[in-house]
Order: structure tokens, then sequence, then C-alpha cells
């Protein structure tokens, strides 16, 4: 392993002034599996104020982030790094965050109270990897396995439940049989996170290069996170074919679990951007798939080309009837610039002011010029549009 210039200059900083630091969890994790770092968390044996002391008396800017459990951040021109005391905590009394943390003065200590053996390991240039409950050999075994009692790891903090099964999806391993069982009979403990949590988690999960494994045997523990009862191997199956984006695959768990208007992702905390296109490729599969270019377009119209597109794309990956054909149609009006909004017609509203009198009047004119268009029965030509504009008796 090698550290990146930033956090090893943060770790000689605090050696210096004789405390220990070790690079701790999933940067650990992520730099032995050869994937891409993006947080770098740093494990040291001062007290908090001590740390933030340390920092600033070095020209370092810390934000106190979250002194209370021991952790401020450290601004350096290399990043941002959260650098907290090793600690161990107290009881968990909402199943989510600690009553109390105490601090202590052994990394050892430390990685006891963590999740699972592949974040459980620190890194140190001098001292190498710490490796106290074989985080590696399971790295190498591919499974994800709860620190110590699994029921008490999952008691202290349901979301970790979920985080099992992201783990799982996004570095495609299986989850240890014992951990799963815990997940799944501690499962009812989720209604306890907060739906904001409970979405980021699935969010990242079904996004995950396992996620059509994972879908196939955790449905019961999800349903418990407020998702639908779904045909998981007609999920599994379309998951195996979507790109890895959020929208579509919670769009296709609910076409999956015969919930045509996503009603059951309600209890989501998804964004607007988000809903907005899960609704919109689902309303386009409660449509009559088009089989005909005229139609495609009028779907485009009304639904837009991308959403269009998308949605017959997980048409496809979903086996709903006529999809490919669909999405071919929509993938060649697109690639030919077909007009399918008023906006990509060749003659602007303000064109039409000699014609008419009020603008509603050319508002119809321009719809009625696109469903032309559309139709195949005019051309988006401008000399064209006019002609049919100045000779038509549709406006009389």
């Amino acid at each position: 392993m090698s550290v990146k210039k930033g956090a090893l200059g943060i770790i000689e900083l605090f050696e210096s002034a004789g405390y220990k630091a070790y690079e701790v969890g999933g940067c650990v994790r992520d730099s032995l599996l050869c994937r891409p770092i993006s947080d770098i968390d740093i494990a040291v044996s001062s007290a908090p104020d001590d740390s933030a002391a340390l920092l600033e008396k070095h020209g370092i800017k810390v934000v106190k982030t979250g002194i209370k459990h021991g952790t401020v951040t450290a601004v350096t021109e290399y990043g941002a790094y959260e650098i907290t005391t090793f600690r161990t905590d107290g009881d968990y009394s909402d199943n989510r965050r600690p009553d109390s943390v105490s601090f202590v003065g052994d990394i050892e200590s430390d990685l006891a109270r963590r999740d699972f053996t592949v974040n459980a390991m620190a890194y140190n240039p001098k001292e190498g990897i710490i490796d106290l409950f074989c985080g590696r050999d399971d790295l190498e075994k591919r499974l994800i396995r709860a620190v110590g009692d699994p029921e008490t790891r999952f008691r202290e903090d349901a979301l970790r439940i979920l985080r099992a099964l992201r783990f799982s999806s996004v570095l495609d391993f299986e989850i240890e049989q014992q951990t799963l069982a815990a997940a799944e009979k501690l499962s009812p403990l989720l209604k306890n996170i907060s739906r904001e949590r409970v979405t980021l988690e699935l969010q990242k999960l079904v996004c995950g290069k396992g996620a059509a494994r994972v879908v196939c045997f955790c449905g019961g523990i999800l349903e418990r996170a407020g998702l639908p009862k779904y045909d998981a191997a007609r999920l599994s199956a379309a998951y195996a074919g979507l790109p890895p984006r959020a929208d579509m695959r919670l769009c296709a768990l609910c076409l999956a679990a015969n919930d045509s208007e996503c009603k059951s992702l309600s209890s989501l905390r998804l964004d607007s951007a988000g809903l907005d296109s899960i609704r919109a490729m689902a309303g386009v599969l409660s449509n009559a798939i088009p089989t005909s270019a005229p139609d495609a377009r009028k779907m485009m119209s009304r639904y837009g080309a991308k959403y269009s597109a998308d949605a017959y794309t997980l048409g496809v990956s979903l086996g709903i009837e006529k999809s490919a054909r669909a999405l071919e149609l929509v993938n060649a009006a697109r690639a030919a610039g077909d007009a399918v909004t008023v906006d990509a017609l060749a003659v602007k509203g303000g064109e039409l002011k000699g014609y008419f009198s009020d603008a509603r009047q050319i508002g119809k004119a321009q719809r009625r010029v696109l469903e032309l268009v559309m139709e195949g029965k005019l051309k988006n030509e401008r000399g064209e549009i006019l002609n049919y504009i100045k000779n038509s008796t549709d406006f009389d």
C-alpha cells in the first residue's frame, strides 16, 4: 500500500508530535482492492481538541465537524481529511448512534467497534497494515462479515444491515452466512432509521455490479426497508442489462412489483429530478408501445426524447413486448433530429404574428404543425410550414 501525499503529511505531522496516526476503514479496503479512493479517514491517538490545536499550529484549516464524537476535518491543499480520535462506543439506544463515546489510546479498541472486517483495517507506513479481524482474508474470499457478533453490530446501528447489502452489491461480495442471518432477523429495526439514510444506501445498492444477485436473496430485508415485494427473477434479469443508474433501477424494481405508478417509492427521500425521471419512464411504459415512427415521435413529444429512450431501454430489460422496436424508432428519431417539440420547428412563433391575431391562435397553429410534422405529413422546413399556414383552412 501507498499513502497519498496529503494523508501522509498529516500522519507524519501527528507522529512528529508523539501521537499514533493511521489511515482507517474504506480507504484501506479500496487500496487493497485497487479501487479508486474517494475519502481518506485518519484515526489518531490525540484528543479532539489536541488534534485541532496541532493542525492549526501548522497552518492547516480545521472544521470541527463532529468534535463531540472525536472528529475534526483538516482542510489542506490536497483535499479534506476527517481525523478522528481512537474511541469506543457506549450503548446505542436508538439503533443508530452511540449515546456516548469514550476516547482511548490504542487503535485495536477503535477497530473493534467497526462494522465489517473489510472496513476494520488500519495502515501506517511504518507499521504496515493492522488487521485484527482477518479483513484481508475476507477480501480474498470476497466476503462481507461482521466484526465480532453480527447481532450486536446490527442492534447497535441498524443501518449496517443495509450497508452489508450495499457492500455486497458494490463490491460483488457474498455476505457471510451468520452475518446474513442476523441481518434478516433484525431487519425490522430498519424502521428506526431515517428515510434519508435508507434512501442513500438503496440508491448505491441498486447500482452495484452485484445488484442482480443481491435482489435475488435479500427481498425480505428490502421490503422492511420500504421497498415493495417484487418478482426477484424478473428484476435480477433486468439489472443484468441496465446501466448503473438509480432512477432506472428503482423504476425497474417498481415495475417488477406490478407498481406501474411507482407509488411504493413515496416513502423514500428521492430528489425531484430522480422522481421526475422515474415517473416519466413509468408513464411511457404505461402507454401502448409504439410500432411506427409517427407514434414514437408522439411519445417523445409527450414525455421527452431522453425519457422515452430510457423507458424502452428499461422495457427491453424487463422483457416488455415490442420495447426493442420502440427503442429503435426513438433512437432513429433522435439521431435524425426529428422535431418532437414546438421549439424544434423551423418556424418560430414570432414569425406567425402576421397570420394570427393573438398568442392563443399562434400556439394552436404551432401544435397543429408539430402534429403534422411528427406524422410525416409535413416537412420541418420553413418554406413548407409557412406555405401550409397561408393556405390551410384548419385555422378559419
